[in-house]
């Protein structure tokens, strides 16, 4: 690819809820020190605990994907902005997080609108930050009913 553009649009296309979960494909797209960061800044995941949380949701999850709705460069980031939704098929094992297993209710789950802000250095993504709105896995499993355990 030669350009971020080119590369937040490839990420963008590979999270789409039409992919195909081809989530072997998406992992290309991330370097190999990505670190996804919560609303505080600290890192919430590397790549490889980022791709376990993806598969976990990937399994109870069908037509699970990031709708977009905005993509754009800001200064060195790319912003990227729109929200998951998929129909939870299965139940979401979460025992990894120590949060148990949220039994699949058989409805569609849409999550609220966020962005976050894309660093890419050589053709990869290597950090995923939260830009606007609720990020991360916190808002992830609010908007599924699981109640979060007390920071």
């Amino acid at each position: 690819m030669n350009s971020k553009m080119g590369v937040a649009q490839a990420y963008a296309a590979a999270l789409a809820p039409d992919a195909g979960g081809d989530i072997d494909a998406f992992a290309n797209l991330l370097s190999d020190d990505f670190q996804n960061l919560d609303q505080d800044g600290s890192v919430a995941f590397t790549k490889d605990g980022f791709l376990s949380l993806i598969r976990v949701l990937d399994a109870a999850f069908s037509h699970l994907g990031f709708v977009v709705t905005e993509l754009y460069e800001e200064g060195d980031f790319i912003v990227i902005s729109g929200h998951n939704e998929g129909v939870h098929t299965a139940d979401l094992d979460l025992s990894g997080l120590g949060l148990g297993v949220v039994p699949a209710t058989g409805k569609k789950v849409v999550w609220p609108e966020a962005s976050a802000r894309l660093t890419i250095v050589s053709d990869k993504v290597t950090r995923l930050e939260p830009h606007a709105g609720p990020a991360g896995l916190k808002a992830f499993l609010t908007a599924l009913g699981v109640e979060m355990p007390p920071d």
